[in-house]
Formats: C-alpha cells, sequence, structure tokens
C-alpha cells in the first residue's frame, strides 16, 4: 500500500468514526431527554383484575356465605381502582410542587392533565398553574372500600338484582339513550332513563368510581372527603355517608340503611391499614 493509500484509508477512517460519534451523542441526547421527560409508570385508565362473570349469589342459601362470597369478588376491583386513584393523586401532588417551583409542563404531563381533566369533568386553563390542581385533588380521590361494597350491596341486593344479573350493573346507575341499558319494569309513564349495561363488572365499578368523583350531585361527598384528610390519619366509609343524599330518592332512609350495613358487616376494618385491621372475620 501506498503512502497516498494509507493516507486516504486513514482518513476514511477517520470521517468513519466522526459520524459514529455523532450518531451516538444524538441518540444519546435523545435517550437522555427521554429519561427527563419520563414520568411514573401510571396506566392512563385502571388495570382493573379480571374476576370473571358474576357468581349466583341467589344459589348460596347460608347468609353470612353468600356476603363474604360478594365482598370477596369485588374487593379486589375496589382495591385496584383506588391503588390507581392514589397514584394519580401522589403525581398531581407532585406536579403541583413543580409547577408552584416554576417548572413548565412536559408533554407527558399534558397528555396526563388531558385524561384527568376529562375523566374528572375538570376545565383547565392554559396555561396550568399549581393552584389549578387543586381542582383536580379534591376529585382524584379514593372511595373507601366500606362504603363501595355497602353500596353495591344495597342497590344491587347482593348481586342478586335483575340489573346485577343481566347487566353486571351492581350500582343503580341510570343511563338516558335509547338502547343504553335495561328498561325498568315499573318505570313511571314518560321516563326516558334506563339502566347501564355493562360488559363486566369492572366496567361498573370504574363507572360508580367515576361518577362519584365527578357528578355534580356529589359534590357534598367530595367536601366532607377534602375535611376527613385534613382531619384523619384514615378515610373511612363512614365520613361520606352524609354526601350520598342524592345517590337515591329515599333520602335519609338509604342514608342510614349504608351506615347499618358497614356496622353490621365490619365494612370499616377494610379501610384500615393491614397493620391495624383485626384478622378475624369481616362478616361476623
Amino acid at each position: 500500500m501506498t503512502d497516498g493509500q494509507q493516507t486516504e484509508s486513514s482518513e476514511k477512517w477517520r470521517h468513519a468514526l466522526l459520524f459514529a460519534g455523532v450518531v451516538l451523542a444524538a441518540a444519546l441526547l435523545i435517550l437522555g431527554r427521554q429519561l427527563l421527560e419520563r414520568e411514573p409508570a401510571i396506566p392512563l385508565t385502571a388495570e382493573l383484575p379480571d374476576i370473571g362473570p358474576l357468581p349466583d349469589f341467589a344459589a348460596i342459601r347460608d347468609v353470612e356465605a353468600m356476603k363474604s362470597t360478594f365482598f370477596d369478588y369485588l374487593l379486589p376491583v375496589v382495591e385496584a381502582q383506588n391503588e390507581w386513584i392514589l397514584d394519580n393523586r401522589q403525581y398531581l401532588s407532585d406536579l403541583q410542587e413543580r409547577l408552584d417551583a416554576g417548572e413548565q409542563l412536559r408533554e407527558a404531563d399534558r397528555i396526563r392533565l388531558a385524561v384527568l381533566g376529562d375523566r374528572y369533568r375538570v376545565d383547565l386553563p392554559d396555561p396550568v398553574h399549581g393552584a389549578d390542581i387543586s381542582a383536580l385533588l379534591m376529585r382524584v380521590d379514593i372511595i373507601p372500600p366500606s362504603l363501595a361494597l355497602a353500596q353495591a350491596a344495597s342497590e344491587s341486593g347482593w348481586g342478586r338484582s335483575r340489573f346485577a344479573r343481566e347487566a353486571n350493573n351492581l350500582f343503580g346507575e341510570w343511563c338516558y339513550q335509547e338502547g343504553c341499558g335495561l328498561v325498568p319494569a315499573r318505570r313511571i309513564a314518560g321516563a326516558q332513563h334506563e339502566v347501564t349495561l355493562f360488559d363486566a363488572v369492572p366496567d361498573a365499578v370504574d363507572s360508580y368510581f367515576r361518577n362519584l368523583n365527578s357528578h355534580p350531585a356529589y359534590e357534598p361527598l367530595r367536601e366532607l372527603r377534602a375535611e376527613a384528610r385534613r382531619e384523619h390519619d384514615v378515610l373511612l366509609g363512614t365520613h361520606l355517608i352524609d354526601g350520598l343524599e342524592m345517590y337515591s330518592e329515599r333520602r335519609g332512609a338509604y342514608l342510614d340503611e349504608l351506615r347499618a350495613m358497614i356496622r353490621i358487616n365490619r365494612l370499616l376494618e377494610l379501610d384500615l391499614p393491614e397493620a391495624e385491621a383485626p384478622e378475624d372475620d369481616m362478616a361476623d
């Protein structure tokens, strides 16, 4: 190889190495930006467990066994929903701190805020400031398991009602478009509502959580919850019952029924941290 060929070959290698270095630097820059913008891996919707079809609760003759089966069937979905909500609540608290410190919204933040704003019926301004996140935090919070289970049992007749069996509707939710659900047999003349049809029970649970956390009728519940958050270490279902007066036409009688159901079935134990909850059966 002549000196000229060696020089030409060295020059080619130098350019190749330089090009490779530029490509590597660009790749590292892109990766670094992605890592900086990465948020905790919170799915945009709750990942609820597949608990299978609704059991035939009417076939369980022993009342205590039926109750226990009902609670055991539904509780994993309620807990998963609350876990997702708490993840989002922590994210919003952290985001509020960042905004208050003068940081700008990232693209990932804009996407998540759009999703949460839509789910919880909160119109966020543009630009968003830390104080604006407070409106979401009022709504992005748990429903204590005791309350969710008591309402499900009350509204569905322990999973034995027609609407539970045929529409997976455990919470008595209505819809107002023709064909959106099942027509109540005793619907008064001129009424347009139907009982919402859900593909599966977890869908009904998700809708129930969204309903209580976003509908104007349940603003009293959300205010009681915020007050309880300020005053108590643990959020109990009994803290929120008075905010559900608009849930049923029975008003006060319905609230008394929920209180009795929580007390008789010892459901408050489900609201406590595991370390504080007694080990004996909650349905005794």
